[in-house]
């Protein structure tokens, strides 16, 4: 990220002028992009399976402390509708497994629910607590959906959050 730095002299004494900062502005994008944020949070949220109360929209309300849980035997898969197309920079999950171990997990994206491309593949051992991070080379152009597929794991894996960050 590269950070610009604009000041101001400020009269300091006899030591001569500090420059003192006026303002940050951080270039991680440009300005007429907007801000980048968590696009996935408070929107709709479906998975293969799941218990009231251990909902997929858990995953999505921007709490650590519960999330979705499938309890049920892999494959599982969690969906998140980003409500319109986004720029995306980045896919974070935060694991929710019971045994630690490897697994494996899927992310698929698109511009349509039945038309998503596998973008990314996590193959190792985490546990409950880690954060899964996938950030592509260049922002994914034109997603309006994210797709988590759990393929293998030591038992059900499920995500405490899921995070979209990007700018629509």
């Amino acid at each position: 990220m590269n950070t610009i730095i604009s000041t101001i002299p400020h009269r300091r004494g006899k030591l001569g002028y500090l420059l003192v900062p006026l303002f940050i502005l951080s270039a991680c994008a440009s300005p007429t992009a907007g801000p980048i944020e968590n696009l996935a949070l408070y929107q709709t949220a479906t998975a293969s399976v799941f218990f009231v109360s251990a909902s997929p929209w858990l995953s999505v309300d921007g709490e650590t402390g519960s999330g979705w849980s499938p309890q049920a035997a892999l494959p599982q898969w969690f969906q998140v509708d980003l409500g319109r197309a986004a720029s995306i920079r980045e896919v974070r999950l935060l694991v929710n497994q019971p045994v630690s171990g490897r697994s494996v997990h899927a992310v698929w994206v698109g511009g349509n629910a039945s038309d998503l491309t596998e973008v990314h593949r996590f193959d190792q051992v985490n546990r409950t607590g880690d954060w899964l991070v996938f950030t592509p080379a260049t922002p994914l152009q034109g997603i309006r959906f994210v797709r988590i597929e759990s393929l293998e794991g030591t038992e059900w894996v499920g995500w405490l959050e899921v995070q979209v960050l990007g700018v629509k």
